[in-house]
């Protein structure tokens, strides 16, 4: 199974389990997992008139030659 499934997965069970009945906890957990498997996936960094690199995610000044964000941990992906 790829990430990107197992996050599709995870996500169809948080909205399954929301008009459901689950505890609180449970429903959090699968919501971190979900979010955890997203800062897996890459995201493509974007770059300003001035050169400068932004992280998609969380829109933090990056260095070019990061491969995750240090603000938010997404992984980043250059296009």
């Amino acid at each position: 199974m790829t990430v990107e499934n197992a996050k599709k997965t995870i996500d169809e069970m948080v909205t399954y389990w929301k008009n459901n009945s689950m505890t609180f906890s449970e429903l959090k957990a699968l919501e971190h997992a979900s979010e955890a498997l997203g800062k897996k996936m890459p995201q493509t960094i974007e770059l300003d008139k001035n050169g400068l690199v932004w992280c998609s995610e969380c829109h933090q000044i990056l260095n070019y030659v990061d491969k995750y964000c240090s603000h938010c941990g997404q992984r980043l992906m250059k296009e």
